[in-house]
């Protein structure tokens, strides 16, 4: 969302429906196309959170960062196709989708912020 004169300006406000809800179809879908088995809920955001996961297969750890990363340059492409320089663009990303995008992400400049939600667990892990 567009800053001007210190507040927001909506008018000017994309949506990318590009939610982790739908990566995590994803990356379900392609644990099912390679071993038949899917991940839970609990395990793919334990990933999303820390990046890594103690107790899951080496292979399904693959995918999911596989498709996390996707997932990431795949909201970086929107952005540049709306304009979006991140280079000198302020860009703040909130809740669980800052801590994937600042984990999987390659965009690390000042003008990067990532916010993360206000559950406990989530602020721990990052």
């Amino acid at each position: 969302m567009p800053i001007e004169d210190s507040a927001p300006n909506e008018a000017e406000c994309i949506t990318i429906r590009e939610g982790l809800i739908k990566c995590m179809r994803t990356i379900n879908e392609e644990c099912m196309r390679q071993y038949g088995k899917e991940l839970s809920e609990e395990d793919i955001q334990e990933i999303m959170r820390t990046g890594k996961h103690e107790r899951l297969p080496q292979k399904y750890l693959t995918i999911v960062e596989e498709c996390l990363r996707a997932y990431v340059d795949k909201v970086y492409n929107i952005l540049f196709e709306h304009g979006y320089n991140l280079e000198v663009t302020e860009i703040v990303f909130v809740g669980g989708g800052a801590a994937v995008m600042k984990r999987f992400g390659n965009y690390d400049g000042n003008n990067i912020q990532y916010i993360f939600c206000s559950l406990q667990r989530w602020q721990k892990s990052i």
